[in-house]
């Protein structure tokens, strides 16, 4: 690869981009296997599915690996029972020079009643690594 297509491939990466290029939205039943002997979502489960939305919107708006810094802030606001479908929704609030905050909110999507519930939110933060090899 010559050093002109180099620079234009790390033009590319460098170039800002809005919000809306890294809104993420993943989708998740809670089974049995998730739920704690009381029949609600156990929270190192939902931890686990915030760290994934939120580096779903972290790596598309880098377009590079991305790992997790550190997770800033969580709040659970309600239960999240057995047989409930949770939509995890997350986008990149602010890039700084080596990492960039993620927000993630958590939604219950109740599809017979068609009513969602926010049930909880989270910040993280995320930085891109380059490629192995």
């Amino acid at each position: 690869m010559n050093d002109n297509n180099k620079d234009n491939d790390q033009a590319k990466l460098l170039a800002p981009r809005p919000v809306r290029e890294s809104i993420s939205e993943m989708a998740e039943l809670v089974l049995p296997n998730d739920a704690n002997p009381l029949n609600s979502l156990l929270g190192g489960r939902l931890m686990h599915w915030i760290d994934l939305a939120g580096a779903l919107a972290a790596h598309r708006h880098t377009r590079q690996f991305v790992v997790t810094a550190s997770i800033d802030h969580v709040d659970f606001l309600v239960p999240v029972r057995v047989g409930d479908l949770v939509i995890l929704r997350s986008s990149v609030n602010r890039v700084y020079r080596t990492s960039m905050e993620v927000g993630v909110k958590i939604w219950v999507e109740h599809y017979r009643s068609q009513e969602d519930i926010h049930v909880g939110s989270a910040y993280l933060t995320f930085v891109a690594i380059g490629r192995p090899g």
